[in-house]
C-alpha cells in the first residue's frame, strides 16, 4: 500500500507522559543536560534526545517540543517523575521552571495529513497542539496536548481513534524508533540504541552529562553494539529480555516488541554488530531471525 493511500488511524499511547520546562532560559539549561542541540522556543522542529549519567549511559529518552515559553518534554510515563527531579536538581540559579504536565494526552497518527510538517522531525502547532512527522515508509505523527484539544482533533478530523496501540509499536519497530522505558535505565549509551542515526546527538555542541563518553564511542570507532530489528514465532517477549547465541554468551537486550499476527513477533534489540552477524539467536528460548 503506497504512502499516499495509507489509511489514517490514531493510536492512544498510554505510555507517554510530557514534561514542561519553561523559562527564560529553558534552551540553555537544556542544550547544557541533553545529547541533541536544542531548537529556539516556537521553532517548527521537534528532535528527539536523551538525558545521561556521566559515564554516557541513557536515563531518559525524550522528544523535544518546543512551546512559547519553553518545552514539553514527552517520555515513558514511568521514567517522568523520576526525570523530573534529576533536572531540576540542575535547575540551581537558572530561569528555569521544570514539572509534570497533568492532563496531557498523545496520540501516534498513521496517514498523510494536509500541509506541513512534511520532513522528519518538523512540527507545527494548532489549536494548542503539537503535530510532530515521524520516520517510516508511511506516514506517522504524533499529536500531543491537553486531553479536551485531542478529543476535539480527532473528533474533527473524523479519524478512527484504537485503544489498542500493537500496530503502532510495530510500525516503530519497522521504523527503527526506539521506545526507552524503566527496564532500559542505564543500560545503552547512546550509539547502541542508534540515536546518533536519528539525529538524535549533536558532536558540534557543548558538552552535557556524558558528552565525553560519547564522543569517544563516535570518534574512536568503538561503538560495538547497535540497534537490529528481529523476528521470531509466539508471543512479544518482554521489554529487556536478554538475547543470546547458541554458545549461551549474552548478545544484547530486547527493546520493544509487537505481535505481527495471532503466532509471530518482531522487535528491536540492541545487540553486539558480530553476534548479530553471525545469527543463530534466541530470546526466551526462542530462535530469532535478524534482519540485514
Amino acid at each position: 500500500m503506497s504512502e499516499q493511500s495509507s489509511p489514517k488511524g490514531c493510536f492512544l499511547l498510554h505510555r507517554l507522559a510530557a514534561l514542561s520546562v519553561t523559562g527564560e532560559e529553558a534552551q540553555d539549561f537544556l542544550n547544557r543536560l541533553l545529547t541533541n542541540q536544542i531548537p529556539p522556543p516556537n521553532a517548527a522542529h521537534g528532535p528527539l534526545a536523551a538525558l545521561c549519567t556521566p559515564k554516557g549511559r541513557i536515563t531518559a529518552l525524550m522528544r523535544v517540543l518546543p512551546t512559547g515559553d519553553g518545552y514539553r518534554l514527552l517520555i515513558d510515563h514511568e521514567l517522568a517523575e523520576e526525570t523530573a527531579r534529576k533536572l531540576t536538581m540542575y535547575v540551581l540559579r537558572s530561569k528555569v521552571r521544570v514539572a509534570v504536565e497533568d492532563g496531557v494526552r498523545v496520540i501516534g497518527l498513521t496517514g498523510t495529513l494536509e500541509g506541513p510538517p512534511q520532513t522528519v522531525d518538523d512540527l507545527r502547532r494548532e489549536d494548542g497542539l503539537h503535530v510532530v512527522r515521524l520516520r517510516g515508509e508511511t506516514p506517522r505523527y504524533l499529536v500531543a496536548g491537553a486531553d479536551e484539544a485531542i478529543t476535539a482533533w480527532i473528533k474533527r478530523a473524523g479519524i478512527p481513534l484504537h485503544d489498542d496501540p500493537s500496530p503502532w509499536i510495530l510500525a516503530e519497530i519497522r521504523a527503527g524508533v526506539p521506545h526507552l522505558g524503566a527496564a532500559h535505565r542505564e543500560r545503552f549509551i547512546p550509539q547502541m540504541v542508534d540515536l546518533d542515526h536519528l539525529d538524535g546527538v549533536s558532536f558540534t555542541k557543548g558538552c552535557y552529562p556524558g558528552q565525553e563518553v560519547v564522543a569517544r564511542a563516535r570518534y574512536r570507532g568503538t561503538v560495538k553494539q547497535r540497534l537490529y530489528r528481529i523476528a521470531g514465532n509466539g508471543p512479544p517477549p518482554a521489554e529487556g529480555a536478554e538475547v543470546r547465541d547458541a554458545e549461551d554468551r549474552l548478545a544484547g537486550h530486547i527493546i520493544m516488541a509487537a505481535p505481527t499476527n495471532g503466532s509471530t513477533f518482531e522487535a528491536l534489540a540492541s545487540l553486539r554488530t558480530e553476534m548479530a552477524e553471525a545469527g543463530n539467536l534466541r530470546t526466551e528460548e526462542r530462535p530469532v531471525r535478524v534482519y540485514p
